[in-house]
């Protein structure tokens, strides 16, 4: 591809072909230099992200949907606002396994499934190197450069776009404790031009040690949350279109939860959906068009779980297990399938508890009415009928509470500054891999971020809009897979 990217030809509107670059094979030199800066940058986060900073502090911006926003400052230094660092910190029910194996990005078609079914933001992905082959000695450690382009939440904000280098990899703490995270740094690989003058009006940003770490806690299954996010998006955002921003990047950790609750619900062996009276006298109808309201063909007289008389509530099957059970006491899901497209299903509270609190390697051999381990059955139900479940679904009974902070009643009255006493639960040791030295004296300072850097590179005003109100404030930030 030419240096002028305004004479390339491009499609109207995303995913663009991979073509629209001009990638060469990188020579030896270069590919191990590009391995060595995204060892030093993983390392470099996860030494800031997982050990206190007492020269920072992170004031209290927001809970949502159970992720704690925070918003980095360093007291009598004014930070630049276009790279104010922010974390969101929270809990999900997931394995080390199941997260790394949803950050895998070796082709097109692998970010293709990741942005249709988890992160609608982007509006495109793709990987222009892949470096490392996922092995059995060293399954979750991976490194790409990538390019993506992020869409914007208004019409009046032009669309970004990265070119970014994301090592992923295991850490152990030397309590035995394990971790996996990836970081992204922006780089330049050349033929990756600015777009912004193309068709597409695309605005390069930056990425600076951007990552989440993702940590074992006591809790089998459970996984402790920190999304470290330093970005520069470059140009002038307003200030509503940031706060908008904002909450969409803390959410996508539920989101997290809720999709690898999905892809565990899309291993079981499902049942088929059953036909109404009345779809089931449509010959012409076709199966995949059932509305799942019709799909209550049951002669039950009560809910399974709650035992719902069935003229209080329309009874629905379980397609789980079976079981006929009411709307309260179940929901459907959106499960993703081979392609990129998704499958509707209904399946009890209960089948869905017992999916979460199972890894997805376990989740064939959960109970049914009809196997050896339903014996349990009866318990659970009398458990379910008593907790606080009781209409809600299954994912609003999951404890992603995040990590007690020192003082609950100032959690709970919104308070102005929080301290990060995560750091606290790991111990002071840390280690990525077994070539690397247990720390044990305290590190120097490590700052994610460094606002000389990027004053050096002067940053071209750029107008999202001529009528727009610009505002110097900008903490938009990627969404990170």
């Amino acid at each position: 591809m030419t240096a002028d990217a305004k004479t390339t030809p491009v499609p109207n509107g995303f995913p663009v072909p991979e073509s629209i670059f001009d990638i060469r094979p990188l020579t030896a030199t270069e590919e191990a230099a590009y391995i060595a800066t995204g060892e030093k940058a993983f390392k470099t986060f996860l030494d800031a992200v997982l050990k206190r900073d007492p020269g920072m502090v992170w004031n209290f911006v927001g809970d949502y949907d159970g992720i704690q926003l925070l918003e980095g400052d360093i007291p009598g230094f004014k930070l630049d606002k276009n790279v104010v660092p922010y974390r969101a910190v929270g809990k999900i029910t997931a394995t080390l396994e199941e997260i790394a194996e949803l950050h895998a990005f070796e082709t097109r078609a692998k970010c293709d499934f990741y942005r249709n079914h988890h992160a609608q933001d982007l509006a495109d992905m793709f990987p222009l190197y892949s470096f490392f082959d996922r092995t059995p000695a060293k399954p979750l450690k991976q490194m790409y450069i990538k390019w993506s382009v992020v869409e914007s939440p208004v019409p009046i904000v032009k669309n970004r776009d990265f070119c970014f280098l994301e090592a992923q990899d295991e850490f152990h703490f030397s309590s035995g404790r394990r971790g996996w995270a990836f970081c992204q740094l922006s780089v330049d690989v050349p033929g990756v031009v600015n777009l912004q003058n193309s068709p597409l009006h695309l605005v390069r940003g930056g990425l600076h040690h951007t990552g989440c770490a993702y940590i074992e806690t006591d809790i089998p299954g459970v996984l402790d949350v920190i999304y470290h996010i330093a970005s520069d998006f470059k140009g002038a955002i307003p200030h509503w279109v940031r706060k908008m921003g904002m909450k969409r990047r803390a959410r996508h950790l539920a989101h997290v939860n809720e999709y690898v609750h999905k892809v565990r619900l899309s291993t079981r062996n499902l049942l088929p959906k059953t036909k109404s009276f009345y779809k089931r006298n449509n010959a012409g109808d076709d199966d995949d068009d059932i509305d799942d309201d019709d799909d209550d063909d049951t002669s039950a007289r009560c809910c399974y779980l709650c035992e719902q008389p069935r003229r209080f509530s329309r009874m629905r099957n379980c397609q789980s297990c079976g079981e006929a059970v009411c709307v309260r006491c179940s929901r459907k899901w959106r499960v993703p399938t081979k392609g990129n497209e998704h499958k509707l299903v209904r399946v009890c509270n209960l089948c869905s508890r017992k999916v979460r609190e199972n890894s997805i390697s376990e989740c064939y051999y959960l109970a049914t009415p009809n196997s050896d381990a339903s014996s349990e059955t009866s318990s659970r139900r009398a458990s379910f009928r008593t907790s606080s479940l009781g209409g809600g679904s299954d994912f609003d009974a999951l404890d992603i509470t995040p990590t007690p902070w020192a003082n609950k009643s100032r959690q709970l009255s919104d308070p102005p500054t929080m301290d990060i006493s995560y750091v606290n639960l790991y111990g002071a040791d840390l280690r990525k891999t077994k070539s690397l030295p247990v720390l044990t004296a305290p590190p120097p300072r490590i700052v994610l971020f460094d606002p000389a850097t990027f004053a050096a590179h002067e940053t071209p005003f750029e107008a999202d809009d001529e009528d727009a109100s610009v505002v110097d404030d900008l903490d938009t930030f990627l969404v990170s897979r």
